[in-house]
């Protein structure tokens, strides 16, 4: 399985595992088609969580930073110092 699939599927356990109702009920593919709409460049892992959470409910911070290490990988992203 792949990064962005173990992601996918880490995100929408945890999602339904935490036992919280979400601001909105997002998929796992959603909740990672966000990550990477916030990563601008700017925004640090925290911030990017912090915004999906807003929106989605609580995602992990772990689970943010796998992904984005994940589209580091295949060079969709580039990490900013």
């Amino acid at each position: 399985m792949s990064d962005q699939r173990r992601l996918r599927r880490a995100l929408a356990d945890e999602s339904a595992a935490g036992g919280h109702r979400p601001a909105r009920a997002a998929s796992g593919a959603e909740l990672a088609y966000e990550v990477l709409n916030f990563a601008d460049g700017k925004r640090t892992a925290r911030q990017i969580r912090d915004a999906v959470s807003a929106e989605y409910g609580p995602v992990p911070l772990e689970q943010v930073i796998e992904y984005l290490r994940a589209l580091e990988a295949i060079s969709l992203v580039l990490r900013v110092q």
